[in-house]
């Protein structure tokens, strides 16, 4: 078992903006000091994002890492969390995340299909029980105690959710390439969910697409949004589990 570190970089369109679109994930094996910068080759879609962006700029900067963490990773005072923390403006790292895998290579492999998906033909994408199977990995590694999915509703009927970490409970919609007025009466049922659970539960929406370069799913956004603790994109999930673990959960 190796142990990893990783991190996610995204650009942000401005300095004050929450919405960003994911370029690469940068990994370092501590056992081996071996790094790995895998970046998205679906440029169009991050031009589609913000068309101001320079393109070749960015893909130098990211060219520019990937030369420099390989000599800087072999110094034994290496630390992924403090190179990460130099950028700050437009592209920026997520938190570190901590795990341990069985094969470096396979693991790199892995996140590029969890955290770049849009790279990917529809086929080859992860389903929804991969993806969650990816997020358990980690909390399992973690030591973090996942409860049973299925709690009771207020009605006392059984709800299903994706899974349940002490009192946040978690449901992932897949949403990329489905017509919304077909999703609407399944979101209207979580929805209203969330509202009877919110005295015991904070219901934490996990979605495939970023809401705000979709317009065409504004009104499943504004459902969901009414009542939730949070509504969060698949590639935040494992930051925010990590914060809810070391309890620095803020609802913003």
């Amino acid at each position: 078992m190796f142990d990893i570190d990783y991190s996610i970089l995204c650009h942000y369109p401005s300095l004050v903006s929450k919405d960003c679109i994911t370029l690469a994930v940068l990994l370092f094996n501590k056992d081996t000091n071996e790094t790995a910068l895998i970046s998205t080759k679906n440029w169009n879609r991050v031009r589609s994002f913000n068309d101001d962006l320079d393109i070749d700029l960015i893909k130098l900067q990211l060219e520019g890492i990937k030369d420099e963490i390989v000599d800087i990773a072999k110094s034994p005072k290496f630390s992924l969390e403090k190179y990460t923390k130099f950028y700050v403006n437009d592209l920026k790292f997520t938190e570190i995340i901590s795990i341990k895998a069985d094969n470096f290579e396979d693991f790199v492999k892995e996140c590029s299909r969890q955290y770049l998906i849009s790279d990917f033909n529809k086929s080859e994408r992860p389903s929804k029980d991969e993806q969650l199977s990816f997020i358990k990995k980690y909390l399992k590694n973690g030591n973090i105690e996942c409860n049973h999915n299925i709690i009771k509703g207020y009605f006392n009927e059984n709800i299903c959710f994706d899974f349940v970490i002490d009192d946040y409970a978690f449901k992932l919609f897949r949403f990329e390439g489905r017509k919304e007025t077909r999703l609407i009466r399944t979101v209207k049922d979580w929805a209203y969910d969330a509202i009877k659970l919110k005295n015991k539960y904070k219901i934490v929406f996990i979605t495939d697409i970023d809401f705000e370069q979709k317009d065409n799913y504004k009104t499943l956004y504004n459902i969901l949004n009414e009542e939730a603790f949070k509504i969060l994109n698949f590639n935040e999930v494992i930051s925010f589990v990590q914060s809810i673990n070391s309890k620095q959960v803020v609802d913003i």
